[in-house]
């Protein structure tokens, strides 16, 4: 494996700069083996067909072929110069400039929600909140039980505390780890 990768920084690249190697190597390792891998299972998973315009071979060799300077600007600290030459292209009467410049955006996951949820409640009951928990002389357990029941009722929104108790009491059994 280690040659694999070594291989893409020699042969005929070896006179390119580092990025566009970087690049070469994204190509040809993390989207194939990675990427791509896991946007076709999610989307085959929801029924889903979906494209990447973007890896249209002509629209790579182009990228490819880019000067450094269009490839890899001095990056604003609100990363706004990230993928200058597509931003500027939608701005060209597709888009709205305050759309395109906004800034990025992950993708949440309803932990509020599937905390809520019959299963999640006994999981709850069975590692944070029993007895056998590594957390059990670590936390107030009246503070939790009301802040699961405040959570559960819907008068608080606790998935995220809820959660990182999950997390923990998963972390610290998993290095038998106990006070």
């Amino acid at each position: 494996r280690a040659d694999y990768f070594a291989s893409l920084f020699t042969h005929p690249m070896k006179n390119i700069d580092v990025g566009t190697q970087a690049q070469y190597c994204e190509f040809h390792t993390c989207l194939p083996g990675d990427i791509l891998v896991k946007v076709d299972r999610m989307s085959m998973a929801n029924s889903l067909e979906v494209r990447s315009p973007l890896l249209d071979y002509r629209i790579a060799e182009f990228a490819f072929r880019l000067p450094k300077n269009l490839k890899f600007p001095n990056l604003s600290m609100d990363g706004s110069r990230n993928k200058h030459i597509l931003r500027k292209l939608a701005t060209r009467g597709y888009l709205e400039h305050d759309y395109v410049y906004r800034p990025k955006e992950g993708f949440g996951i309803p932990i509020q929600k599937w905390l809520r949820e019959k299963r999640a409640i006994e999981y709850l009951n069975s590692t944070v909140l029993s007895h056998r928990s590594p957390l059990y002389d670590l936390i107030d357990k009246e503070a939790s039980m009301q802040v699961v029941s405040n959570h559960l009722r819907g008068k608080e929104n606790n998935g995220y505390k809820i959660w990182n108790l999950l997390m923990l009491d998963a972390w610290m059994r998993t290095r038998k780890l106990t006070v």
